[in-house]
């Protein structure tokens, strides 16, 4: 079998039952009956859009209810928690140490966007840098107020907030579009000195991502404030550390010196 061939597959499976060799050597033409449409769907492009744009909170909701109430069994409490937190963050959009970014997905089908993705930078979440101890109140949120400085010499923290993927974006390379571009914000154009999330032990594939970015685990907590229980983890994420890619470039270039030296 010829595995260059994305079809071969295919081929060799017909030449494999019929007498007279690969259907496409017969000398007769392919109706719609044998040569049916394809029937694996197309997948439209994901364009991140920066800043508020109408729904964002509406999708992110739903986003967020769809997966928790079906992974955790998370409702009414979740919900009403996480909107508060979220309505809340929405109306400080204005400052520009606060920003959000969409993905959108255009259906051609229906002809009309859809938001498929969102994340959150709340600059004015100023927790302690020491981390830990810290349960999150509202969906992944902590409680806590704004406009207090954190421990780090008074230098501001960032959090990211409300990160999610609708379930049928996933795999796309969304999620991690999604945080690098937050991440462009909190460490090029802010600059701030430090961002802090929240994340649940059992979500292996977010954490990853997140670990790539710099971030590192400083504290964990059990919850069950919405009924099912889960572990709970706070990542930090400091602009004078390295990123795993940059530690590991950092050490062939020692090598390298140490070599020529």
């Amino acid at each position: 079998m010829d595995h260059s061939n994305p079809n071969a597959f295919g081929v060799d499976t017909i030449m494999s039952q019929t007498d007279t060799g690969p259907l496409r050597d017969r000398n007769m033409p392919l109706t719609p009956e044998s040569n049916p449409p394809s029937t694996t769907p197309v997948t439209a492009p994901v364009t991140i859009v920066r800043g508020y744009r109408p729904d964002v909170l509406g999708r992110c909701l739903e986003m967020h209810l769809d997966y928790y109430s079906k992974a955790k069994g998370w409702g009414c409490a979740f919900e009403a928690g996480l909107a508060g937190t979220l309505s809340n963050l929405l109306t400080r959009l204005d400052k520009p140490i606060n920003e959000v970014w969409s993905a959108v997905q255009y259906n051609p089908a229906l002809q009309m966007e859809r938001i498929v993705g969102v994340i959150f930078v709340d600059g004015e979440y100023l927790p302690s840098s020491q981390g830990g101890g810290r349960v999150p109140a509202q969906g992944g949120e902590q409680q806590g107020g704004k406009g207090e400085l954190s421990e780090k010499g008074g230098e501001r923290a960032a959090h990211l907030r409300a990160f999610i993927v609708d379930e049928s974006a996933r795999g796309l390379g969304v999620g991690r579009k999604l945080l690098h571009a937050a991440m462009e914000f909190v460490r090029d154009e802010v600059g701030f000195s430090e961002c802090h999330l929240f994340t649940m032990r059992s979500l292996s594939q977010a954490r990853g991502m997140y670990e790539k970015q710099g971030f590192r685990e400083v504290g964990e907590e059990w919850t069950d404030r919405y009924g099912n229980g889960t572990v709970v983890i706070e990542y930090v994420w400091h602009s004078d550390r390295q990123t795993p890619g940059e530690e590991q470039q950092q050490k062939e270039q020692t090598v390298v010196e140490e070599v020529q030296g």
